[in-house]
Parts: C-alpha cells; sequence; structure tokens
C-alpha cells in the first residue's frame, strides 16, 4: 500500500498526476486492508494502533492550531475552562494576525526569489489586508533605506555633483549642435542625418552621464519593488492621476495605494471606491503591481489571474466552495503550468477540511416576488421620477445601449418590446424548470401567484388602474431584496404608524432613534431563532455579541402591541 507503488509511480519516471478521486481510491484501500488485518492478523493491527496511539492528543493539539501559535502558547499559561467562548475566539484571531504579519515579509521574498510572483493575498478582513500590505511596504522601505545608506551604494550607484555633471552634459550638448549647424552649412547635412540614425545608447550615454546614472540608480532600486513585467510610466502615471483628481486625494485609502503602488503593492476590499478599484485591478493585470491583498471582493467575477494564491488569517466566511473560488485564480492560462496556492496562518484542522470537504450544492433560486412584479411593471412601462430621472439603472442602462445601436425613429419602434421581455419572462419562469413532471401545475400557480401580487401591489397603492408604478414604487423597488419587509414599511409608513410613533417621544429624541432601530432590524434583517430558544431562559441565547439582538424580540412585541 505503498502510494509509489500504489499509483505506479517510478522514481525517475513520468510524473503521476493526483486527483481526488485518485486519493478516495487509495483511503478506501487502506480502509480494506485495515479490515483485512483486524479479522487475520491481529498482531500488525496492534502495532499499527501502538504507532496510530502514540501522542495522538498532543498532535491533535498542535495539528488544530495555527503554526505559530503552538510556540506562542508555550510561553503563557492558558485555561480555556476560566475564560469564555468569545475571549476564546478574540484570542485566537489576535495570535493568527500577528502571525500574518510575521509571516508576510519572509514568504513573499521567498516567492519573488522562487520566482512565483504575482500573487494575491485573501483575507476576509479589510483592515488585516490594509495592514499586511502596509508591513510589506515598510519592509521594503526600510531595506532600501539601509542599501542607501550602505559602502557599495555610495561607491557604484551614488550621483555625487549633479549640478557639475548637469553642467558638463549642456555644454557637451551645445558643442555637438554647433558642430552640426557648421558642417549643414558645407553640404554634409544627409551625411550628418545617417550618422545621428546610427548613435548608439553607448554614444548617449557617453554625452548625458548623468542620464546614464540615473538610469542604473533606477535598475539597480528596483530589486526593492515588487513587480512582474517591466513598469510602464504611461499607464502609471494615467492610473495615479486619475486617483488624484476632485477629492480622491483626500481619501486616507486612496493615499495609502498612491504609497503602496510606488513598491507593487495594492490592496482589494468593499471600502474602496470605483476608481480605486479599478486602479488596482489594471495595474495588476498590467504586471505594474506584483502583490495584492484582497477580500473576498476578487474571488468572483473578475478576471485577474495570478501565479500564487496565499490564505492569509482564518476567517468564518472562508468555506469550501470559497477556498475552491480563490484557489482558482491561481495559474495564468498560457503561462504557467500549474499555480501555487499556499496557507498562511489557518490552522490544520481548517487547512484539511477547507480540501476535503464536498462543495455544497449550487440551486438556482429567483425570488419571484410582489416586489419582483412591481419591477417587471416599472421595466415595462419606463417609469421616472419628477425630474425625468429613471428610477432604476437597469432602464437607463438598456435605452442607452438601444440609443447606441439604432437611431430614434426605430427607437420608438423597438422600446415596445419591453412589454414581451416581461411575458416571456414570466411565461419562461426558471420555477417551471425545476420539477418537469409539474410544469403544468406549476404555472397555474404562478398565474395565480401573479395576481394575487398586483392585487396586493393595488391594495398598497404602489399599482394604478393602468399597471403604472406610482407613489412609494420606487422604494419598494431598491428594498426588494427585504421582502416583506419592504411591502410592511411602505404599508406603515402610508398609514401614518411611523409619524404618531415618533410624536409620542418628542422630547425624548435618543429613545425614539433606540426604538426606531428596533422596529427596522425586526423588518429588514429577521434572524431564524435557534430550536432550543427559550424567552425565560438567558442561557438558551447565542454566545458572543449577536445575543444582544434576541433580548429585543420582547421589546419588539411590547412596541407592536402598543
Amino acid at each position: 500500500m505503498e502510494p509509489c507503488k500504489f499509483f505506479n509511480y517510478h522514481e525517475g519516471g513520468k510524473p503521476v498526476w493526483l486527483t481526488r478521486a485518485d486519493l478516495r481510491r487509495l483511503e478506501n484501500a487502506l480502509k480494506t486492508r485495515f479490515l483485512e488485518w483486524l479479522k487475520t492478523e491481529p498482531k500488525k493491527m496492534n502495532s499499527v494502533l501502538d504507532k496510530l496511539g502514540c501522542n495522538v492528543q498532543q498532535q491533535l493539539d498542535y495539528r488544530s492550531r495555527p503554526f505559530d501559535q503552538v510556540l506562542f502558547n508555550n510561553n503563557i499559561e492558558y485555561n480555556n475552562n476560566n475564560i469564555n467562548n468569545n475571549i476564546n475566539n478574540n484570542f485566537n484571531n489576535n495570535v493568527q494576525r500577528s502571525t500574518a504579519l510575521k509571516s508576510i515579509v519572509p514568504l513573499i521574498m521567498e516567492l519573488r526569489d522562487k520566482e512565483m510572483l504575482p500573487a494575491i493575498c485573501f483575507n476576509d478582513d479589510r483592515k488585516v489586508c490594509e495592514q499586511l500590505a502596509d508591513k510589506l511596504f515598510e519592509y521594503l522601505e526600510a531595506e532600501q533605506h539601509e542599501f542607501e545608506e550602505s559602502d557599495e551604494f555610495k561607491s557604484k550607484y551614488a550621483i555625487k555633483d549633479e549640478e557639475k555633471m548637469m553642467k558638463l552634459t549642456k555644454r557637451k550638448r551645445d558643442v555637438k549642435e554647433k558642430a552640426k549647424v557648421t558642417k549643414k552649412k558645407g553640404g554634409e547635412k544627409d551625411r550628418d542625418e545617417e550618422r545621428d540614425n546610427r548613435e548608439t545608447p553607448q554614444d548617449t550615454n557617453e554625452e548625458d552621464p548623468l542620464a546614464a546614472k540615473k538610469l542604473r540608480l533606477n535598475q539597480i532600486l528596483e530589486r526593492f519593488k515588487l513587480r512582474s513585467q517591466q513598469r510602464d510610466e504611461d499607464l502609471f502615471t494615467k492610473m495615479t492621476d486619475r486617483l488624484n483628481r476632485g477629492s480622491g486625494r483626500f481619501r486616507d485609502s486612496t493615499r495609502l495605494l498612491l504609497k503602496l503602488f510606488e513598491r507593487g503593492i495594492g490592496f482589494h476590499h468593499e471600502g474602496l471606491n470605483a476608481a480605486e478599484r479599478i486602479a488596482v485591478e489594471i495595474l495588476f493585470r498590467s504586471g505594474q503591481l506584483a502583490m495584492i491583498f484582497s477580500t473576498s471582493t476578487l474571488a468572483l467575477g473578475m478576471n485577474m489571474p495570478c501565479k500564487s494564491v496565499i490564505f492569509g488569517v482564518d476567517h468564518p466566511l472562508l468555506t469550501p466552495l470559497q477556498f475552491r473560488q480563490m484557489s482558482g485564480r491561481a495559474g495564468r492560462r498560457g503561462y504557467d503550468r500549474s499555480g501555487t496556492v499556499i496557507f498562511m496562518s489557518i490552522p490544520t484542522s481548517k487547512i484539511r477540511r477547507l480540501l476535503t470537504a464536498s462543495l455544497s450544492t449550487l440551486r438556482g433560486n429567483v425570488p419571484f416576488t410582489a416586489s419582483f412584479i412591481l419591477r417587471l411593471f416599472s421595466y415595462v412601462h419606463q417609469k421616472t421620477d419628477a425630474k425625468g430621472n429613471h428610477s432604476f439603472d437597469i432602464i437607463l442602462l438598456f435605452q442607452s445601449l438601444l440609443i447606441l445601436i439604432f437611431s430614434k425613429n426605430e427607437l420608438m419602434f423597438r422600446i415596445s418590446f419591453t412589454r414581451e421581455t416581461a411575458l416571456t419572462l414570466l411565461e419562461n419562469s426558471f420555477a417551471l424548470f425545476t420539477r418537469s413532471e409539474m410544469r403544468d401545475a406549476l404555472q397555474k400557480q404562478i398565474k395565480l401567484f401573479t395576481l394575487f401580487s398586483v392585487q396586493l401591489l393595488r391594495s398598497l397603492e404602489l399599482l394604478n388602474e393602468k399597471g403604472e408604478p406610482k407613489g412609494m414604487a420606487s422604494i419598494v423597488c431598491h428594498l426588494s431584496a427585504h421582502e416583506p419587509g419592504n411591502l410592511l414599511f411602505i404599508h406603515l409608513l402610508q398609514n401614518g404608524k411611523f409619524h404618531a410613533f415618533c410624536k409620542q417621544y418628542t422630547t425624548d429624541r435618543n429613545k425614539l432613534k433606540s426604538l426606531l432601530i428596533v422596529v427596522f432590524a425586526n423588518l429588514f434583517t429577521n434572524r431564524r431563532l435557534p430550536l432550543g430558544w427559550n424567552p425565560d431562559d438567558k442561557d438558551s441565547y447565542p454566545s458572543g455579541g449577536d445575543s444582544r439582538v434576541y433580548f429585543y424580540f420582547q421589546l419588539f412585541e411590547r412596541v407592536v402591541e402598543c
């Protein structure tokens, strides 16, 4: 059952590519052999158990912690029985962050030496992304400063007497120009131009030694910058100028990005505006940035291939499905034969679970709701607000595309097909394809639900008799992801319940704000209560800070009853 023999691999022979199915096959074969020994050869079985039972608990504890946390915990006494789970989680998070901050610099330097850049380091915490990027920047900055203070730099690369060299260069240039003018007067114009075209960079360097030294200095300082390709000055300047326009230069994130760009580093998360995200993406794809620290914003839908992917700090949102999406970034098509995935500060048990767990089943779930019907009506009637602006971005985008394709006369004719588009969407709903044997019954249910939704929207005064959206329809569509909370909110608002509620607390504005937060939280952020939850038993509440949300349950009931 030796793996090389099992997979027919011979030393020095052709490499064998192992898939998950191959590993499962080896696992099943080992289980079968183990069960055979259990029945027929107890001595071999006992010897195996003796080896496996040696310090098993110690190994389990060791493997369940982040790599560097084992060394960290050897120097302190830590009693899990006396500390609650919340503090324990915070402790683990802090240890993982400190481990990542210590490991990021040597890891990136090793990747650079092995030519495994560009790379993306995924962390689902914005602060961690910025901290790791800044840590790497500070290291490169300190290394360059140390190099500039060394004797080697001062003797070989330091530019001395710059003004003197500039004057000498100008004098040589003036002499050459004067000689050219003299020769042109003598009829040697053609031969002079031909000789100028044959000038080599070496001749140029001899004429301008200052430029040659600056070029040499920039080349030697490139070792303190992370780039996968030669710097494109035009593209780099264009991106930095775009970030400096308007109020962008006053943003802390913009200033930090501009600083990091000089070292070939960047970060990417939801807190960046569109200009910042676009700049990071373009510079990374062009090779100007070789290292990016990102949240899950680059895991899906972005063409950002790299050679290596790093998973920094563990996070509850790091699931096997997300791991598969993130690790898929490793390996550039047409450049790399394979990609590299690296775990930096993640418990070994989590690594094992990410590698071996089956992916969750993806099921299409198009929300066929009353808000969806209202959005269809808005799309058909091209609803605009009082200022003439379209209420929905999709309609504005749709009309812009049609204007680009058709003339104005053709546009008036083509715009009528929006009604046909909406009917096609209703007649071919995704729900009809979930169970083909119940297609007819589902079709009837969809028709009945559509009629019910129209009646509901009419009763809420969101549609007129022609099916055109009116009143607060735009608010309902904007909050469509929170149905039925959006419909309840509009109903309470139309009936003046919020106004009457606010009048009761005209003197205590802070109390009013707190109660409104309670109502809105229950309208728009409903969470499923645990099965064993008991409002009178505090032990049944979830542990940690989230339990405070559940204590508002009884308070909300009292407010509603009033």
